[in-house]
């Protein structure tokens, strides 16, 4: 046998359990070796060789899965359960149930408060004896939905008849909520009932009330019902009792205020002469008695028509204070005011217009009129010398119902 270098030609060897193992000739075989096993140890907990680069930690992931409950708590608050929900609305509907009793009793005691003092007040009115009227003809304006009550301003001193210094007729509208203060001229002459020709408020000396009523429906065609009669205690008292009423008065016009509280007023009132004097013109809060010398103004402008616009004045004037009328001026408006009112309305029918008054005053426009209008009446002189107004009745009556029943356009100032 030939040797070579290397082993080139490597014949099959024979082993005794007769295995045969065959080694390709250009490799060495190497005898295997058994190396012991070393088992790896398991990776501790929150080792960082357990995690790759790239992988959460764990605190990393608790503080995730605590934010995405929080998100999810924001956003799904609890429900709560049907019987807490239950037991919360009845709670608030017993609170509302209980507020609303408290509410109604409270609304309760004023009406009944108010209608207290609203009879003790009409009790308090004087009530002139019913006198019979005379019969209305067709050409008498009567509307249900408009109800006519004549306002006469007497210069009567307590207990003593006097005359009429103002006539204002109050006219409250259904058709279009309006109340109208319609000023008539006392100078406007008229037939007077069974008297004949004369100035309109020679009515009031011959007969009264009544007469005065009837001599108005029968030459004016407007029905008229009821009347107040307000003396110059009672205008003072009732100014007084609604804290005065706001008006702008002249230079002039606060001279003759002045001149009417020195001359009869303060001495009506059993005040000083020189009590209550104006400084001058400006707007000021009037008391009773400036208020009343301001309606009485004669000789300043155009003589009584100016002084029928003042009366107007300060009547819508008061009548815009009552819409705030203070519970303080309740006992002097008892007291002070309603025994010196007279009137031919009945306890019953005082109160009803009571109820109905703060209504009125809210809900209901406030408008001013003058009779003659402009262009309806001349200036006229009578056979005894008197200068008197010649009136055109019939189209002061067209103008009336109109502005009754629409409001009445912005007119020009009176002249």
């Amino acid at each position: 046998m030939s040797h070579h270098n290397g082993l080139s030609d490597t014949k099959p060897i024979r082993v005794p359990d007769e295995t045969i193992i065959y080694t390709p000739p250009s490799s060495v075989v190497t005898p295997p070796q058994s190396t012991p096993s070393v088992p790896t140890p398991p990776p501790l907990p929150h080792s960082p060789s357990s995690h790759t680069a790239n992988s959460p930690s764990d605190s990393e992931k608790l503080h995730k899965k605590n934010n995405s409950h929080s998100k999810k708590l924001k956003a799904d608050p609890p429900k709560k359960s049907p019987a807490k929900k239950k037991k919360k609305h009845k709670k608030r509907k017993n609170i509302g149930c209980c507020l609303g009793q408290l509410l109604f009793s409270l609304a309760a005691f004023i009406f009944l408060l108010y209608s207290a003092c609203t009879l003790l007040a009409a009790a308090n009115i004087k009530k002139d004896p019913a006198e019979p009227r005379m019969m209305r003809t067709a050409a008498v304006y009567e509307d249900p939905n408009v109800r006519n009550i004549l306002i006469i301003g007497s210069d009567s001193r307590d207990g003593e008849k006097g005359r009429a210094d103002s006539m204002i007729l109050l006219s409250v509208s259904r058709i279009n909520h309006t109340i109208t203060l319609t000023s008539i001229l006392r100078d406007s002459y008229v037939s007077i009932p069974s008297k004949g020709p004369d100035k309109l408020n020679a009515a009031y000396a011959y007969g009264g009330p009544t007469l005065l009523m009837d001599t108005i429906q029968s030459n004016f065609c407007i029905a008229i019902d009821d009347y107040i009669c307000v003396s110059f205690q009672a205008m003072a008292a009732i100014t007084d009792a609604l804290g005065g009423v706001e008006i702008t008065v002249s230079d002039r016009e606060a001279a003759a205020i002045n001149q009417i509280l020195h001359d009869e007023v303060n001495a009506l009132m059993g005040d000083p002469q020189d009590a209550d004097y104006l400084a001058g013109g400006g707007t000021f809060l009037l008391n009773g008695k400036q208020a009343l010398s301001y309606s009485r103004i004669r000789y300043v402008g155009n003589a009584d028509f100016e002084r029928t616009e003042r009366q107007r004045t300060v009547l819508s004037g008061l009548m815009n204070r009552v819409k705030h009328l203070s519970p303080t001026a309740i006992p002097a408006l008892l007291t002070d005011a309603a025994p010196r009112l007279s009137t031919n309305m009945n306890i019953g029918e005082l109160y009803l217009w009571s109820l109905e008054l703060p209504y009125l005053m809210l809900a209901y426009d406030i408008q001013t009129l003058r009779m003659p209008l402009d262009g309806t009446y001349s200036d006229q002189k009578t056979s005894g010398g008197a200068m008197v107004l010649a009136v055109d009745f019939d189209a002061n009556l067209v103008e009336f119902r109109r502005i009754v029943q629409s409001p009445p356009e912005p007119s020009a100032p009176e002249s």
